[in-house]
């Protein structure tokens, strides 16, 4: 699939999507598919392509092609993610240490996004050791709210990251040994 992607060539109409922000989107999940092809981590997921949004402009992509070319790599995403054994879709604690976030203009603060993260990383890691930690849940995840900075983390990133948490936490409380 990557290797269509790289040679793709969409038709333009008189008014279409901005040709600038379907290639960025392409290359972005070209580059994450090559990545899961070698057996690595894709850093785009099914919910990005889905909710992905294009501006208008004149001579742009054809609104059809460029439709359907989505709903093929959504197609692709979802048969990656049954494929993957359940282990490797979990959240590790290390990736969580290791997380780093864009900063933006009425970003989120740093600070109490950091201080969760690293409360994150430590019940993960009971988690992995086999300890049954309750000191977070999924749902201390969802309603978590953060002050607002000039110059803090980016919000959507900070929120799509938190919601791949909550799924892990959600799968490791599901899996807890006399759970009926």
């Amino acid at each position: 699939m990557s290797r269509y992607l790289a040679r793709v060539r969409l038709p333009r109409a008189w008014w279409g999507y901005r040709v600038r922000d379907v290639d960025l989107l392409i290359g972005r999940i070209r580059r994450a598919l090559v990545r899961i092809e070698l057996g690595e981590e894709g850093r785009i997921t099914i919910q990005q392509v889905k909710g992905a949004a294009f501006g208008m402009r004149f001579f742009g992509y054809r609104h059809g092609p460029v439709d359907e070319l989505l709903d093929q790599v959504v197609s692709r995403l979802e048969e990656v993610h049954r494929t993957v054994p359940l282990r490797q879709q979990l959240l590790p604690a290390a990736k969580v240490r290791k997380q780093k976030f864009s900063r933006r203009l009425r970003g989120y603060r740093s600070r109490e996004v950091l201080g969760l993260c690293a409360k994150l990383a430590n019940v993960l890691a009971e988690w992995e050791n086999g300890e049954h930690s309750v000191g977070l849940v999924a749902a201390d995840l969802v309603s978590v709210r953060f002050g607002g900075s000039w110059f803090g983390f980016d919000r959507d990133e900070v929120d799509e990251f938190l919601d791949e948490a909550a799924l892990t936490l959600q799968t490791w409380h599901q899996r807890k040994p006399g759970r009926r």
